[in-house]
């Protein structure tokens, strides 16, 4: 596309906040309808073409070609802003898979630490039982005479 073909036409339009344009005037039709359809400009009067908001923003660039070339820089950072948001949202979920995945190893932990205080507990108890039944074992086999002559006395009586 020739960007130097509406120069003619924004130059004169940032020096007159307006242009007159016929079909067979210098401006030609197809440029005036082109501009219009790009809504840089607008029919306010039957032959009188006014600037829009965005025929302003082009007079800030200073040139259509300015213009052209900002937008196109604005629609590349654009670009990598979307980019970036894609981006932000991929690690926000592994973000949010990996804490998931975390409270789940976390309620793992937690069953498994309360079995093993289950085992432990279990294990404390039965070597109570055992060291009771040892002394108790114990105290027959030492005094096995004794018992054995305290039985027989219970026995006869």
């Amino acid at each position: 596309m020739n960007l130097n073909k509406f120069d003619k036409i924004f130059e004169d339009l940032f020096h007159q906040d307006y242009i007159v344009s016929t079909m067979d005037n210098e401006y030609g039709f197809d440029l005036i309808h082109e501009l219009k359809t790009k809504d840089f400009i607008y029919q306010s009067q039957s032959a009188v073409y006014k600037l829009t908001e965005k025929g302003y923003e082009v007079k800030e660039k200073g040139s259509y070609k300015a213009y052209v070339e900002s937008v196109n820089k604005n629609n590349d950072k654009e670009l990598f802003i979307r980019q970036l948001e894609i981006d932000k949202s991929k690690l926000e979920i592994e973000k949010l898979d990996y804490e998931k995945s975390i409270r789940e190893l976390d309620s793992s932990i937690k069953v498994l630490t309360s079995k093993n205080l289950k085992l432990q507990n279990f294990d404390i108890k039965f070597r109570w039982l055992i060291a009771f039944l040892s002394f108790i074992l114990g105290l027959i086999i030492e005094h096995k005479a004794l018992l054995i002559d305290l039985i027989v006395r219970v026995i006869i009586r």
